[in-house]
């Protein structure tokens, strides 16, 4: 199932041309939305996604807009990214939800038991594909356990938040990340 575009991605989207230049990889790409707006910015965008639905839409919509710099595969994180390419920009929107028992699983919604863990997975991998200058842009909930989150971000990587907007069930925040030196 594609995940349309919701409050998260268009909070997101704000952000997208302050950082999209070089090489750019949107992770978890979902409808493609955050993919074609770093497309204007940069050279190279590699959205990818572990649906295979969402890949096949946003494929089909790169040859409707006729986007040459927008290649589009299908990857469990990082599985199917070639161990040595690097990006100038990778965009993460990660499913953040905790799954409760009952609820029925959605890869675009629960990020694990405990709404981290994918995050986690993630931010291990995502380090050795970011350029020495790169940045990445993550977006979570209040759902998720930030402080869990700084955790996990402090172990590799320089962070600060860069958004913040309340909403009547959640708070979101955008975090930009920056490898720590090597």
């Amino acid at each position: 199932m594609v995940y349309e575009p919701q409050e998260d991605s268009e909070m997101l989207l704000d952000y997208i041309p302050d950082y999209a230049y070089g090489h750019v990889l949107d992770m978890g790409t979902g409808s493609g939305l955050l993919a074609f707006e770093a497309a204007k910015h940069a050279n190279y965008v590699l959205a990818v996604d572990i649906d295979s639905e969402a890949v096949a839409n946003v494929k089909e919509e790169v040859i409707k807009r006729k986007l040459k710099n927008v290649a589009v595969r299908e990857s469990n994180l990082f599985s199917n990214i070639s161990s040595d390419k690097k990006f100038n920009l990778i965009i993460f929107n990660p499913p953040y939800l905790p799954k409760e028992e009952g609820d029925s699983y959605d890869k675009a919604l629960y990020g694990g038991l405990q709404g981290w863990e994918i995050i986690d997975a993630f931010l291990i991998e995502a380090f050795k594909h970011l350029e020495s200058e790169g940045v990445i842009l993550m977006l979570f909930s209040s759902h998720t356990n930030e402080d869990r989150v700084k955790i996990l971000m402090s172990i590799n990587y320089d962070f600060e938040k860069i958004a913040e907007k309340s909403y009547f069930f959640e708070r979101l925040f955008i975090y930009k990340l920056t490898a720590k030196s090597r």
